[in-house]
């Protein structure tokens, strides 16, 4: 199984367990945020908080322009010649 497959794998996985937590909690709730307070579905602020937490990862995980993870020519530790 090459990277990329386990990688899909992995996404899809979690987006079904996330799914399944949805649908478990979609009673109401009271969630204050700093001076406001706010009455939603539970599933509304999971899935909020879950996005948030995917865009950290993803701008987290991205490179900077002009970065390189490897600086110099010397191969990655563990390549082969």
């Amino acid at each position: 199984m090459s990277h990329n497959q386990l990688r899909a794998a992995l996404l899809v996985i979690v987006v079904a367990l996330f799914l399944v937590l949805i649908l478990q909690n979609t009673e109401t709730v009271l969630t204050t945020v700093f001076f406001w307070t706010v009455e939603m579905p539970r599933f509304v602020l999971l899935g909020s908080m879950f996005a948030v937490g995917g865009i950290i990862g993803f701008l987290a995980g991205r490179r900077q322009k002009g970065q390189d993870r490897n600086p110099g020519n010397n191969p990655p530790s563990g390549a082969s010649r």
